[in-house]
């Protein structure tokens, strides 16, 4: 007597599930990078006041499409600031889809440290561009 198994239905694995999330993050950073779709801030929509991050976006398009002079113009601290949140975020999604795990990086107190004094850095260079300098305050536009 022959007995046919019945084939248990595909279903998608949980990481396969968890990578989703990675995938839309990227396509939204790329496609914000990479065309003249643009983030307006919440901040400087309300106040009409640039906040301490405003010009981190249009300076990483400007230095991945080689105008380093206007890059730095925009915003000085994009060269850590940006590298640091893409690193971390690169690593918790990467996590996340592995193990399922969150947090596991940004509750590193090293991480903590550095993100604080990255805060503070920003937060001093948007008084400082208050007083006229670095070029005065970054344009909302």
């Amino acid at each position: 007597m022959i007995t046919l198994a019945a084939r248990a239905p595909r279903t998608i694995s949980a990481r396969a599930r968890r990578a989703l999330l990675p995938l839309v993050i990227g396509a939204l950073a790329l496609t914000h990078l990479f065309t003249k779709l643009h983030w307006h801030c919440p901040i400087a929509a309300v106040t009409g006041l640039p906040c301490p991050t405003c010009g981190l976006s249009r300076a990483t398009q400007s230095f991945l499409s080689g105008d380093i002079h206007h890059a730095f113009a925009l915003h000085p601290l994009f060269v850590v600031v940006v590298p640091f949140v893409a690193t971390i975020a690169a690593l918790e999604l990467g996590t996340y889809v592995w193990t399922g795990e969150q947090g596991r990086w940004t509750n590193k107190r090293p991480v903590g440290i550095t993100a604080l004094a990255l805060g503070l850095c920003l937060f001093t260079l948007w008084i400082a561009r208050f007083f006229s300098l670095f070029g005065g305050p970054v344009s909302t536009q």
